[in-house]
């Protein structure tokens, strides 16, 4: 009769048994003392400061002379590639090239658009309390941030275990790409049987390069796999052109409201429309983010 160990001896018996061997093949491996290296990786990308505020009103996202406006990225994914050359096995080159995705938060900014509006007046009465008569209605939509960055420079690594377990940091410069996204703002006004606006704001996509930098530290397990945290700044300068569009219908000239009297269509169409200023206008957008990743040496 035969009888089969104890499970809980059995498992843990063959647990340090794959551990012992993937350890000592590894280091066998290893030894990467010496040239070159490719990794592969991807992650996330955590938008920080300017790049990933939240507007606290509409005029936060306008640029404008003298103000820079906020981002409002969300948390999005980064995926790239970094070749890695030791010539001591402490110090090497370090070359990276990355691509960022960070969706738009357009329900904030839909949020604050409305709220924009409902704070002007007309004749020195806010639309707040008129929202329902009004028959106010906006949304907002625009694409994702997408930017890339190609940049070099040197890494150190300091074994904690050799051929096993390696800290290292890491500093880089070169070049932003950046995209910034186009938006499209849609604001409506229907007043039943008397007057209707539709009114479409949008600001064009724009392109730009700067200078980047990259700083990064992180840990590389086996000679092979590398977990690293980096933190990747960028000022490119963007030349925007917003462009309003509003479409009329119904009344000319002037309708009822209750406690204004009769008041002009324009004069409707300005407090709505002029939300959102025309213009073309060069800013800086600082663009900084956190990139949390994994990847694979080969």
């Amino acid at each position: 009769m035969i009888t089969l160990p104890n499970n809980s001896r059995f498992v843990r018996l063959f647990a340090l048994f794959v551990l012992t061997f993937t350890v000592s093949t590894f280091a066998q491996e290893g030894g990467w003392t010496s040239g070159n290296r490719l990794i592969i990786q991807g992650g996330l990308t955590n938008p920080v400061a300017n790049f990933g505020a939240l507007p606290a009103a509409l005029q936060d996202l306008i640029p404008a002379e003298g103000r820079t406006p906020l981002g409002g990225a969300n948390l999005g994914f980064t995926v790239g590639l970094n070749n890695v050359y030791r010539f001591t096995p402490n110090f090497a080159l370090s070359i990276s090239a990355d691509a960022n995705y960070n969706t738009f938060n357009n329900e904030e900014a839909a949020r604050q658009l409305r709220n924009g509006i409902l704070a002007t007046s007309i004749n020195g009465i806010n639309l707040a309390p008129l929202s329902g008569l009004l028959g106010l209605t906006t949304s907002y939509a625009a694409q994702a941030y997408i930017n890339g960055t190609l940049t070099g420079g040197l890494r150190y690594d300091l074994p904690v275990i050799a051929g096993l377990v390696n800290v290292y940091a890491n500093a880089q410069a070169g070049l932003f790409y950046g995209i910034l996204p186009q938006s499209e703002a849609k604001l409506g006004v229907n007043i039943p049987l008397l007057f209707q606006l539709d009114a479409t704001i949008t600001r064009a996509q724009a392109t730009a390069t700067a200078f980047a930098y990259k700083l990064g530290a992180g840990i590389l397990l086996f000679d092979r796999i590398n977990v690293g945290l980096n933190y990747v700044a960028a000022t490119p300068s963007f030349i925007v052109n917003t462009t309003p569009v509003a479409n009329v219908r119904g009344v000319q000239g002037s309708v009822p409201l209750p406690g204004l009297g009769n008041v002009s269509t324009q004069t409707i169409i300005n407090a709505v429309v002029g939300t959102v200023p025309v213009n073309s206008v060069r800013y800086d957008f600082p663009t900084n983010v956190l990139q949390v990743t994994v990847g694979y040496a080969f």
